[in-house]
C-alpha cells in the first residue's frame, strides 16, 4: 500500500532530480489491484498524475499520466 511516507519520497526524490514540487501540492489517491476495482478519473485541465506499483516495500514502477 502507497503510504504518506511514500508520497515525501517522491517528492524528496523530484527535487533531486530539479522538479520543484512541495507535498501540499500533491493529493494521494488509493486504487485496489485488478480491473474490476480500477476505475481510472479523468484529470483536471492543467494537472498531472504519478503512478506507484509498490509490492511489499518495493516500487515495482513509477510513472507519469498527463501533462
Amino acid at each position: 500500500m502507497i503510504i504518506q511516507q511514500d508520497i515525501i519520497n517522491l517528492v524528496s526524490a523530484a527535487n533531486k532530480a530539479g522538479y520543484l514540487i512541495n507535498v501540499n501540492d500533491l493529493q494521494l489517491l488509493t486504487w485496489n489491484a485488478g480491473i474490476a476495482t480500477h476505475n481510472p478519473i479523468q484529470l483536471p485541465v492543467g494537472f498531472s498524475a504519478v503512478y506507484i506499483f509498490k509490492y511489499t516495500n518495493e516500487y515495482l514502477k513509477v510513472g507519469q499520466a498527463g501533462l
